[in-house]
Formats: structure tokens, sequence, C-alpha cells
């Protein structure tokens, strides 16, 4: 089942048009921690727009009244870390990768493949914003990946190449993840390709093409197997 984090993710995403709905999510996205504090009129000040209309916004997702939408987003916040915790408890690094090596039936340098994923790890900590850009099907088994991070506190935006793939200037800060299998979506999208290569921000790619990082430097590669 969909938690209400997710359905903000989903809709903040896919949407066509960047209307009164969406920054109203937006916001809620990017103060998620703060919203506890916030009154059903504080809220609609901080988005510069009516009770009313965060009424319409929550029937949205559902959600009759502002007390409960404050519930569904309480819930959903102590259960998925909850569950974060569970994870992290019951997962280990070197079952992971045997488990990547069964089902690749290839063999693979744990040293060299945990140590990129590290570098990984430690590009999304130091970043101030972190871009995924993919194609459809790989944002959306994306969508639990944004919804954990958001919860440790680091925002996580989608960049789906294609649709509305536009970008707000980037900074040194920022990081981005371009996760592309054969490599193709780079030469069928150049120009946006390249836009993101000469940008200031870090940039690390996933993927099995193996000659992907010998023509483009890039600051992490994480080989997929």
């Amino acid at each position: 089942m969909n938690t209400l984090l997710s359905l903000f993710l989903l809709f903040l995403n896919h949407s066509l048009h960047q209307d009164v709905y969406y920054q109203i999510t937006q916001f809620v996205y990017e103060h998620l921690e703060e919203m506890d504090n916030y009154s059903m009129t504080a809220l609609a000040d901080a988005c510069h727009t009516s009770t009313v209309t965060i009424k319409k916004w929550m029937e949205l997702f559902g959600l009759d009244n502002y007390k409960r939408f404050k519930e569904r987003l309480r819930d959903t916040s102590l259960i998925r870390l909850a569950q974060i915790d569970a994870r992290c408890q019951k997962v280990r690094s070197e079952q992971l990768v045997d488990k990547i090596r069964l089902l690749s039936g290839k063999k693979i340098n744990q040293d060299m493949f945990l140590a990129a994923i590290d570098q990984l790890l430690e590009d999304l900590a130091e970043a101030c914003h972190v871009y995924l850009c993919k194609a459809t099907f790989p944002l959306a088994l994306s969508l639990s990946f944004a919804e954990d991070m958001r919860l440790l506190g680091k925002r996580i935006y989608f960049k789906q190449i294609g649709f509305r793939a536009e970008f707000e200037q980037l900074k040194t800060d920022d990081l981005i993840i371009l996760v592309t299998v054969t490599g193709r979506i780079l030469s069928q999208n150049k120009s946006y390709f390249l836009k993101l290569y000469r940008s200031p921000a870090k940039k690390a790619i996933m993927t099995q093409n193996e000659i992907l990082h010998t023509f483009y430097l890039f600051d992490t590669y994480v080989p997929l197997f």
C-alpha cells in the first residue's frame, strides 16, 4: 500500500503542470520535519493560498481533514523509519554481493564494488541536492529509495529523461546520479546529457556499459551486473 509520502513523490514527479496543488505538495515534502508545527492556516499562508485550497488538496490524497493529514504523515514517518532500522539490522553487504553474483552469473570484484558503493554513499551524504536521472521504469523502482532517504533527511529529486527534464541552476554541492543500464540513453539524449555533464555538480553513473566511464569523467562509477 502506498504511504502518504510515496503518493507525494508520485505526484511531484508526474505532474504535467506546477499548479497550486503541486506547490503545496512540494512545500510539505521540503518541510516534512516541521509539519507538526504548521496549522492549516499557517500552511495556506506559507503556500500563498487559502485554507479552502488546502482542503481540496487533501482530498486529492484521500484525506478528509487536516488532523487526519498530520496523523497520516506522522504514522508514515514512524512506521517507515522502523522498517529501515529492521532492514539495517538484517542486511549484510557481503550477502547482497553474493546475491548479485548469483543472479548475474558474473565474477564480481567485491572490494572494488563495495568501494564504489561507499563512494556513492559519501557523495549522497555531502550533497545539498540529489537528482536521479533515468528513464521511466527505473525511476518507478527508485520510489522506495527516495522515500527512505527523505525520512533520513536527504531530499531526492527525480529527473525523468524525456519528460519535463529541465534543471534548475546546478551547483558544486549538488549530486547527479545517472542510471542507464545499456548507456543508450546518453546517445539518444546527448544534448541533455552534455548539459548535465558540463554542469558544476558532482556526477555519478550506474551502468552495465563499462566503456562509458572511459570516455567521460564521472566522479563516481558504480558497475551494474
